[in-house]
């Protein structure tokens, strides 16, 4: 008989394996989300950037006071192992989910918690000794952490793949100086057309290779910008623009299948090629013009809206973890959902003095430690998750709207 532990959370008390480093909230994914059949354990890659990014936070929030150094240090080593290939068999939830990634955050606190929790010399699920949420998720959101993840685990995937095709790009190379004094007749839409030697062709592909090699260097400097802090703000785009990018979607389909359809040395379909990139490079300036001139700068804000929303929503608890603790604050915003929010505010009103402390908190949040953790992460993750190309991590345009949970 497989052995259980109880764990509860605000639906109530659920049996987890006792051997399980995950707890409730992963187990509740578990059954929430059963779609592909795959866990993202398959994708160690994720898993790495993942224990990276926890590691990299629990330093910065250390550096800023916020994190005991013990509770660091044990944040840390748990991750490390992680980094080394312990524990992915217990990142147990599907790849498909809900919630922008936030069962595979959930998942990540857990394991990294529990496991930390032995390495400080006591036993799984002792969370009065360091939380999931409080202390491993502190000063993160999983609109952070996820993006953030998946940024760095490209990076993973894309060095590797820049070592294959330089593996690659060699052994043409060498053909080519093999192959330099043979003749051949090069071929043009399926006919001969003019001598050269094999050993040029072989060269072009050699220099095909490389300058695909500079482009998708060139491209992952990109994806190094990272977005911890402060992001857990959406957008909306007007449906112009929308209706231009499913364009730009159907033509890119059609370069793709074009150069798919070029036959030997020869692409006999580049009249379609240049008019599907021409015409995508046309509307999409026009849709970019057109959204700054007719949206974007005639934008306005409306304080009082914005101020009854935030004194109306039961998210403001978020801001009370640092003076009450997480499960208090939960089971203040369990109690604003149940009875409309009187009770509950009243009860965070008391814990904060009065709401006004509670709206100073929250700007304070979102609009400083947020900002300072992201930046402290940043550089954090430059140091441990740095690769051999050229390029570091960079953190994003500052924004003050959101607070990192």
């Amino acid at each position: 008989m497989t052995q259980v532990r109880i764990e509860r959370d605000l639906l109530g008390d659920r049996e987890v394996p006792a051997e399980a480093y995950y707890g409730v909230h992963t187990l509740r994914a578990q059954e929430n989300f059963r779609i592909t059949g795959i866990t993202i354990a398959s994708f160690p890659e994720l898993v790495i950037a993942m224990a990276s990014v926890k590691q990299a936070a629990a330093e910065a929030n250390t550096e800023l006071g916020l994190l005991a150094p013990s509770l660091r240090d044990a944040i840390v080593a748990a991750c490390k192992e992680i980094r080394g290939g312990a524990l992915h068999d217990q990142f147990v939830v599907d790849v498909i989910q809900g919630g922008a990634g936030t069962s595979t955050n959930m998942n990540a606190n857990e394991v990294i918690c529990n496991r930390a929790l032995e390495l400080l010399g006591h036993r799984r699920v002792e969370y009065q000794h360091l939380h999931p949420n409080e202390h491993v998720n502190m000063a993160q959101s999983t609109n952070d952490v996820y993006p953030t993840a998946i940024r760095i685990a490209t990076c993973f995937a894309i060095e590797r793949l820049l070592q294959a095709m330089e593996h690659l790009r060699a052994a043409f190379a060498a053909k080519s100086v093999e192959f330099a004094g043979l003749m051949k007749i090069g071929r043009t839409q399926l006919q001969d057309a003019v001598p050269m030697t094999l050993g040029q062709e072989f060269s072009t592909y050699d220099v095909m290779l490389g300058e695909d090699i500079l482009r998708l260097t060139e491209a992952s400097a990109l994806i190094r910008e990272i977005n911890l802090g402060a992001t857990a703000i959406g957008t909306v785009i007007p449906e112009g623009v929308n209706q231009v990018a499913f364009e730009v979607f159907g033509n890119d389909l059609t370069v793709t299948f074009a150069a798919e359809a070029g036959q030997l040395q020869l692409n006999a379909f580049e009249p379609i090629i240049f008019n599907a990139l021409h015409k995508s490079f046309k509307h999409l300036t026009n849709a970019c013009t057109t959204l700054a001139d007719r949206c974007i700068v005639d934008i306005t804000a409306n304080p009082d809206r914005l101020r009854y929303s935030i004194e109306r929503s039961i998210s403001l608890v978020t801001a009370l973890n640092p003076f009450i603790g997480y499960a208090a604050a939960t089971s203040v915003a369990a109690e604003a959902f149940a009875n409309g929010g009187q009770r509950a505010r009243g009860r965070a009103g008391t814990r904060l003095d009065d709401r006004h402390r509670a709206r100073r908190c929250l700007a304070a949040r979102g609009a400083h430690a947020a900002t300072q953790v992201r930046d402290r992460t940043a550089l954090a993750l430059t140091a441990s998750c740095g690769t051999r190309r050229s390029g570091s991590y960079r953190r994003s345009t500052p924004s003050t709207e959101g607070i990192a949970r």
